[in-house]
């Protein structure tokens, strides 16, 4: 799967790009030369959850990083790559950090053995990361502040 998942994971660099190069050929000459870095956060019991940032040259210079991050996540069955042509026009007008995250089990994040029995209800546990795991995926987003809040902006799950 190494093979598969490094496709993947090109696959999914080229369209973020993509968008970005979309959005930045649309707009006038103000945009701040958006970029998107991707990274896997570990999340303990050898699982990940993919993370992607998407940034302006001018985060550092107006302390962008101190205000309110906007962090979008997928639906079910999908990945991070959805918000290719979203994320660069937040990126531009959001006031904080904007960053996207695959779900468990979605897109480049890992993919745990499904446990649950046939025709038993699903605990939203089995589907989204815990609480912690996903405030350490957030962690950098958080920086400098130990714990501040964030929006939050999920899509539907149905």
């Amino acid at each position: 799967m190494g093979s598969q998942l490094s496709a993947f994971s090109k696959a999914e660099q080229t369209l973020l790009k993509v968008g970005i190069d979309w959005y930045e050929a649309r707009t006038p000459s103000t945009v701040s030369n958006i970029s998107v870095t991707s990274s896997d956060v570990d999340i303990g019991g050898n699982r990940h959850i993919h993370t992607a940032e998407y940034m302006t040259n001018r985060v550092a210079a107006d302390g962008r990083a101190e205000r309110l991050p906007l962090v979008a996540m997928h639906g079910f069955g999908t990945g991070l790559g959805m918000y290719y042509a979203a994320l660069p026009p937040l990126a531009e007008r959001w006031q904080g950090r904007v960053l996207a995250i695959d779900t468990l089990g979605c897109g480049l994040s890992s993919r745990p053995r499904w446990v649950l029995p046939k025709g038993e209800d699903c605990p939203v546990d089995q589907v989204l990361p815990s609480a912690r795991a996903l405030e350490r995926a957030l962690a950098p987003a958080f920086t400098p502040h130990p714990k501040p809040p964030f929006l939050f902006r999920p899509r539907s799950f149905s």
